[in-house]
């Protein structure tokens, strides 16, 4: 059995995948690769998490959700929106309309944010009171 184990660092995650060669009983070789995703929860601030808790609210559309980032210019916006999809946490609703997903999307929570806010539901709950409490 052959093993070989790596991992390497991005801006938002670390990634580590491993490599293993095996001997089957059919007499081959089985290479099975494997690759695990761990976020870097230290790379999220308040904007991000202030969009989660957007969306665990009820508040899904794009534009809505900016509303809520107050200080926030529409650049830095997209950024953390990009950054949650690159970590896996949000994606666009894909059952919209073309022009809908275009103009203004729904974004909704993948299998892994439902995941992040469970086990995060007191900070992002924090992030939503301020909010609620600054209009």
């Amino acid at each position: 059995m052959i093993n070989h184990q790596h991992s390497f660092f991005s801006n938002s995650a670390v990634y580590c995948y491993g490599i293993s060669l095996k001997y089957n009983y059919r007499q081959s070789y089985v290479i099975s690769v494997t690759i695990f995703f761990r976020l870097n929860l230290d790379k999220l601030d308040t904007i991000d998490y202030v969009i989660l808790a957007s969306i665990e609210n009820g508040v899904k559309k794009y534009t809505n959700i900016f509303k809520n980032c107050k200080k926030t210019n529409v650049g830095k916006f997209r950024e953390h929106v990009n950054k949650l999809e690159d970590m896996n946490l949000i994606t666009i609703d894909s059952s919209e309309s073309w022009f809908i997903r275009n103009s203004n999307p729904s974004i909704i929570l993948k299998k892994d944010g439902v995941k992040f806010v469970e086990e995060n539901i007191l900070k992002i709950q924090e992030c939503w009171n301020s909010l609620l409490d600054d209009t």
